[in-house]
């Protein structure tokens, strides 16, 4: 009896904890340039935009990317990204689109992980102009939660796993590098997420440039979160700069808890 009561708190807890989808600066689900385990629930979307400065041995300028993810069916995700500031000369500009699907589903309280694959393919049409499909694996997995998660709680999360990244255009070239990351979710939908990505190099052309990204995410609304943070835009030849952005994300509220995984 004791085990069936503790079985059915941790269903409840499984079905109840905070919930927060938020697209990466590419648009699928995850931290601030990596993706995560999860996926936008079936049938919701979140649309996402960021203010993102960004400063190039060519000056000072501009990004604007703005995302869109949607969830396909129960474990499924499609996202398109796109950023178009000034010329091709000046701007950064990048436009793409990926898809990611769950794997396996995480146990919550034991040791089994989250794994999903994801694809991505994009394109960055300042200089050097760059062709790119990526394919990716990660895992995610629950390190530390702390309370009911209903009224009062967090859980702090690690993610990681393994990119293929094929360059085509001004530079052919083929990467498979490791990515990793944490967060930290409080039942309030507050988060705080970190996240590493290694330099991409080849012939002395520097792809990406290592990168560590920072940020803090708020709830506003049911509806609209904002971030605040620091990151190196798209491309190796920017440099860390701030950024801020706010995202809209529609879910219909009859939607059952118990129909997808908790997103974090």
């Amino acid at each position: 009896m004791n085990r069936m009561r503790l079985l059915i708190l941790l269903a409840v807890l499984t079905a109840t904890l905070p919930v927060l989808a938020y697209p990466t600066m590419l648009g699928d689900t995850g931290l601030v340039q990596i993706p995560t385990a999860n996926v936008q629930r079936e049938a919701t979307f979140a649309l996402g935009a960021d203010y993102l400065p960004a400063k190039t041995p060519a000056g000072n300028t501009l990004s604007l990317p703005i995302r869109l993810c949607y969830g396909l069916s129960e474990g499924s995700e499609f996202s398109v990204l796109i950023s178009n500031v000034g010329d091709n000369t000046v701007g950064v500009n990048v436009e793409g689109a990926g898809a990611k699907i769950v794997l396996i589903d995480e146990e919550l309280y034991g040791k089994l992980p989250g794994v999903a694959a994801g694809i991505r393919a994009f394109r960055q049409k300042t200089a050097p102009r760059l062709n790119a499909v990526e394919g990716y694996l990660v895992a995610s997995k629950v390190l530390l939660a702390r309370g009911d998660n209903i009224e009062e709680g967090f859980t702090v999360r690690i993610h990681g796993g393994l990119t293929y990244t094929s360059y085509s255009g001004a530079v052919d070239a083929d990467f498979t590098k490791p990515f990793i990351g944490l967060s930290y979710l409080h039942v309030n939908s507050n988060a705080l997420v970190l996240d590493y990505l290694p330099e991409q190099q080849v012939g002395g052309v520097t792809l990406r440039q290592a990168t560590v990204s920072a940020a803090l995410r708020r709830r506003l609304s049911d509806h609209f979160w904002m971030q605040v943070g620091t990151t190196r835009a798209f491309g190796g030849n920017t440099a860390d700069t701030p950024f801020a952005g706010i995202i809209y994300r529609y879910a219909e509220t009859n939607t059952r808890a118990d129909r997808r995984p908790i997103e974090y």
